[in-house]
């Protein structure tokens, strides 16, 4: 094999083990995608049974329904019919206690399952698309952009659920990237 090719693999093995490490605790977001992909799996877009762990929800004629577009949904469902047959899906102990416990409850590691099939298979499809269009330099460069980017970086405490207290709603006052540990400002 030719040495290209061998750095190329190390450098796909490399980022698959960055991407698949770090997974965002559950919330909502991630709830609803999972409860989506679970009720598909039983056969109704409805998500009457797993609505009690997510908050992300619609309600419409009697049922519930994540409120999400189906895509990922349908991405994910083969690999997790493939997890569910083999008897890899954990169940959910807190199920039946209410949101925000039945969310809470979720394990962890259901929804990563499904991170590695949605998430980290795109990722390094990309990833060689972009070493054979523009070279292994872009590759590298942008499969590291896509895991390193500014705030899973430097700023990990500024993420999508909200401000720097990690409330939705929170402060809109960003710190400087630059400075990582100066106080956040409120």
């Amino acid at each position: 094999m030719e040495v290209r090719a061998l750095g190329l693999i190390g450098v796909l093995a490399a980022l698959a083990v960055a991407y698949s490490v770090l997974v965002q605790p559950v919330g909502c977001n991630q709830t609803a995608h999972y409860a989506l992909v679970q009720a598909l799996a039983d056969g109704t877009p409805s998500i009457d049974r797993y609505r009690e762990e997510t908050c992300d929800t619609a309600y419409v004629d009697g049922h519930f329904y994540a409120a999400k577009p189906p895509g990922l949904a349908l991405l994910t469902l083969p690999w997790y019919q493939l997890l569910d047959t083999a008897g890899l899906v954990p169940s959910n102990p807190a199920r039946g206690d209410g949101y925000p416990a039945a969310m809470l409850g979720l394990p962890r590691h259901a929804v990563w399952q499904l991170h590695l099939w949605s998430v980290v298979l795109p990722a390094l499809a990309l990833v060689v698309l972009l070493a054979l269009v523009a070279g292994p330099a872009a590759a590298i460069l942008g499969g590291l952009g896509t895991r390193l980017g500014r705030r899973s970086v430097c700023c990990p405490s500024q993420s999508s659920t909200g401000g720097p207290s990690g409330r939705r709603g929170g402060s809109r006052t960003r710190r400087p990237c630059s400075s990582p540990a100066s106080p956040a400002t409120t």
